[in-house]
């Protein structure tokens, strides 16, 4: 899809963000994810520092898709995106989640001081 600049967009049609990755670092792709109020579901290989809310679920890769596909499944039912007409459209906007990004990162860093 190339460099995009309606990644929020993007988001907003999502019920569930799977990310089966083999290789990744700190996936800032997942925590983007998450503040625009997507449930995740990461492999194994995602780090748990990545986890900023409840609906975030790490899975190993060899279960397979079947079982991967249960849980997204699950994870689709109990999410409202887009089930819900008077809820308002999440909208996903990097410099507001610049600043709650930074300020989680303080907080943990001060709890490990």
């Amino acid at each position: 899809m190339g460099n995009r600049s309606d990644v929020h967009d993007l988001y907003n049609v999502m019920d569930v963000f799977v990310l089966p990755s083999f290789y990744e670092g700190f996936s800032l792709v997942a925590v983007e994810a998450q503040a625009n109020g997507l449930p995740i579901i990461c492999s194994n290989y995602i780090t748990t520092e990545v986890r900023i809310n409840d609906y975030f679920e790490i899975m190993p890769l060899d279960l397979g898709a079947d079982a991967w596909a249960n849980v997204v499944e699950r994870y689709s039912k109990i999410s409202d995106r887009g089930n819900n007409k008077n809820k308002k459209n999440i909208v996903f906007d990097i410099c507001t989640e610049a600043v709650r990004l930074e300020t989680l990162y303080k907080r943990i860093y001060r709890q490990k001081l």
